[in-house]
């Protein structure tokens, strides 16, 4: 287990799953301690119905941690947290040992920690809210994290706080109206998998015509395919994204140094 000031909270359960989220300023500026009293309160919170009925050990190489966890705190922060991973393993039956372990055994979960998500930018909610009263309501949020994610069903890269799932591609998007807003790197594979699954929702990208992933929205004469039905253009928006965890990213500037694209796509009929 670890958890470090600017970085994601993680844990790793005994099946190789991971646990991640990233830390929002208000925990930022936490203790260590806090910080990973907290990642033990989310990971239970987050995989209980896994380790339901189960044994689970945790390993920390913070002693500090192993101690609150066994008999409380008399420090009121860290007392409610070690009171709320008392009442989830009631809540779940789950017996949970908890063990003292050198940082250099810890390696897997130091790196892990290093994880930094450069993709957790969002979409505005005042734009979400439009699109999903003209072509909504969207059923599934299928790029997000427990930090932007904009419909209650939503999947992610990793476990993480109210998830559906851990990656996108691995579920059937047939049966969704779904909000897609994928990192930049996977536009062309989202397109691809809509297509594969005959599936319907709103995608958002940059309108980058030199991208990769221009051929797959555009046919040889410039013009829409088939399977986008509808679209809205912003011309250089200002506040259309929220930034996420990289302050620095081209998402987080206040007006956007491209047009966006809102594609109403629809490929059930293919």
């Amino acid at each position: 287990m670890q958890a470090t000031t600017l970085e994601p909270v993680f844990l790793l359960d005994e099946s190789s799953e991971t646990f991640h989220c990233m830390w929002d300023d208000f925990n930022k500026a936490q203790s260590s301690t806090f910080r990973e009293l907290k990642a033990v309160e989310l990971l239970l919170k987050t995989m209980g119905s896994k380790l339901e009925n189960k044994f689970v050990k945790l390993y920390s190489d913070n002693q500090n941690v192993i101690r609150i966890v066994q008999v409380g705190s008399m420090k009121s922060p860290l007392q409610c947290l070690a009171f709320s991973i008392f009442n989830t393993c009631l809540l779940f039956n789950i017996d949970l040992s908890v063990a003292w372990v050198p940082r250099l055994q810890n390696c897997t979960a130091d790196f892990v920690s290093k994880f930094f998500d450069f993709d957790d930018w969002g979409i505005h909610q005042r734009i979400f809210r439009y699109f999903d009263k003209l072509w909504g309501p969207f059923t599934c949020d299928l790029f997000a994290s427990s930090n932007n994610y904009k419909v209650a069903k939503y999947y992610s890269l990793f476990w993480t706080p109210g998830t559906s799932g851990v990656d996108a591609f691995a579920h059937n998007w047939a049966l969704e109206n779904s909000w897609i807003v994928p990192p930049v790197h996977l536009i062309n594979r989202t397109i691809r998998y809509l297509i594969f699954c005959r599936a319907k929702g709103v995608l958002i990208v940059p309108k980058w015509i030199s991208a990769s992933y221009w051929p797959s929205i555009v046919d040889m004469n410039g013009k829409y395919l088939s399977c986008i039905v509808d679209y809205v253009e912003y011309k250089y928006p200002t506040n259309f994204f929220t930034p996420g965890s990289d302050k620095s990213s081209i998402f987080a500037t206040q007006t956007f140094q491209s047009s966006v694209l809102v594609l109403r796509f629809d490929a059930s009929s293919m």
